[in-house]
């Protein structure tokens, strides 16, 4: 899942959250996404998706990131990346 542009909001939420760059392309590659019933897409790390990454990446690299996929990402339907954050609550399973 790409996403065709950042909007400023989500800019500066990826440098104030501190979510480097190559989790971001992570999260869109292997998260597993839900509609938001306003929308949007909501992409996140399920259980199944951290799977799916570690059988990809293997231990080694996996163990780099593990710790760190607590993040999720807002995607519009034109496909900008409307913002992110840290997951500190299960998203609701809407639709």
């Amino acid at each position: 899942m790409g996403i065709s542009y950042a909007t400023e909001h989500a800019a500066n939420r990826l440098n104030q959250r501190g979510i480097p760059g190559e989790l971001l392309e992570l999260l869109l590659s292997y998260g597993d996404a839900r509609h938001d019933g306003n929308g949007a897409r909501v992409v996140a790390f399920s259980q199944r998706a951290s799977r799916r990454l570690r059988n990809e990446l293997g231990d080694k690299r996996y163990a780099r990131w593990e710790s760190r996929l607590n993040v999720y990402a807002v995607v519009s339907t034109d496909g900008a990346l409307v913002t992110v954050g840290h997951r500190l609550h299960r998203l609701n399973r809407r639709g």
